[in-house]
């Protein structure tokens, strides 16, 4: 009896200092979910379900499906969602465990970075995709890659976020390293004196190819769209109750910031149209002229884009045809993707189509 207790303490010890020593850690918390998501464990070699309350490891892969999606509580009390049809990896951050790294495969994500997220006035919470990479501090944003276009874009909510564009591959040339020294990288990479980094603050998108040089300038986009995607961090999946009123308020509220920061000139006392963005695509549709949206289309009460009648949005063509022979939708097509020209994909026999876009993962 002695001897198995004897083996059974050994044993519990040795799991212990085992565990210890792991790289592993709980590095967040499942909030909330609805619909199919799926986690991949650092060293599985299956992925399994995730569940309300599930804690999720350094390194670990999270999936979500179509009209899916989760909300995530980080250990520095950031909270992150992310929308359908996307995937991201949590990646290690060494003896940084106030920071935090997290790579957009695809889809969409939107986090609110509490303000304690910061030492030293340095950001702590990064983003990257093929395209991109972010650094925040304390505010509350979305950003999503498109990868058949390799596409990454940025709308801010509040507060301010830097990004920078990145040739495919090179972060993971620069920073396949671990712990701190993959964390300051980042942060040297997104330091506001570099020039080719943008900083996006209230109503700013921004979005770049691996075609672009640099992110597009930050433009204001329609404040009632803005107001109505920051009210549903389910990015689409949840039906969410919107009291129009109330979403007007706040939208003529964001309308004077816009005009005490000068983005207009002669304005009376409205403010001229403003573009919208398809959150799926990361396509910024721009106004036609300055006097209404309706032709550029729609805002659902989500805050979803929805395209003129007839047209849906190709992430590499732009707009199309929602059936060939529609010869009413065929017409607006040519006027639409005019708007939108310099942020669509290159035909496959552009010789920077194979650079950029027939590459493997690294």
């Amino acid at each position: 009896m002695r001897l198995s207790i004897f083996s059974i303490v050994i044993a519990i010890t040795f799991s212990f200092n085992c565990f210890s020593k792991s790289k592993e850690f709980p590095m967040a918390k499942v909030a909330k979910l609805k619909g199919n998501v799926t986690v991949l464990a650092p060293h599985s070699m299956e992925a399994k379900k995730l569940v309300s309350g599930d804690f999720l490891m350094e390194e670990s892969s999270v999936v979500t499906e179509e009209k899916s999606f989760v909300r995530i509580q980080f250990n520095d009390g950031s909270i992150v969602s992310v929308g359908p049809s996307s995937k991201i990896v949590i990646e290690p951050v060494g003896s940084e465990k106030s920071s935090t790294l997290l790579n957009l495969l695809k889809g969409q994500l939107r986090a609110k970075v509490e303000k304690g997220t910061k030492t030293e006035d340095k950001s702590k919470f990064f983003i990257k995709t093929r395209t991109a990479a972010l650094g925040v501090r304390g505010t509350e944003f979305q950003t999503m890659y498109q990868p058949d276009a390799m596409r990454t874009g940025l709308l801010t909510f509040k507060g301010e976020v830097a990004i920078k564009k990145i040739e495919p591959g090179e972060l993971a040339k620069k920073v396949e390293v671990v712990g701190e020294k993959r964390v300051q990288a980042f942060r040297e990479a997104l330091d506001v004196g570099v020039k080719e980094v943008k900083v996006a603050k209230l109503g700013d998108y921004t979005n770049l190819s691996a075609l672009d040089n640099a992110p597009s300038a930050p433009v204001k986009i329609d404040p009632t769209q803005l107001t109505l995607l920051k009210r549903d961090d389910s990015m689409g999946v949840e039906r969410v109750k919107v009291n129009m009123k109330e979403a007007q308020k706040e939208a003529q509220k964001i309308s004077e910031i816009y005009k005490k920061e000068g983005i207009t000139k002669e304005m009376a006392s409205e403010i001229k149209p403003l573009g919208l963005i398809d959150t799926h695509s990361g396509f910024y549709i721009p106004p036609k002229d300055d006097k209404a949206n309706t032709e550029i289309g729609q805002i659902a009460k989500n805050g979803q884009y929805v395209a003129p009648k007839g047209l849906v949005i190709d992430p590499n063509k732009g707009f199309v045809a929602k059936v060939a022979d529609d010869k009413d939708a065929q017409a607006k097509i040519g006027k639409m993707n005019a708007l939108i020209e310099n942020q669509t994909v290159p035909d496959k026999d552009n010789p920077y189509y194979k650079r950029y876009f027939d590459v493997s993962d690294e």
